[in-house]
């Protein structure tokens, strides 16, 4: 029962860290969207 509780709580914090990166991602992107690089970050 605890290794599933574990697994859970590891779930939550990968997709959370997933969601703040990607949402940070967005943000620079805005702001430098006339840098050709953007494009490479987006695809």
């Amino acid at each position: 029962m605890k290794k599933v509780l574990v697994a859970i709580f590891a779930m939550l914090i990968i997709t959370f860290g997933i969601f703040g990166y990607v949402e940070m991602n967005d943000d620079s992107n805005e702001i430098v969207d006339e840098n050709p690089n953007s494009i490479k970050v987006n695809s």
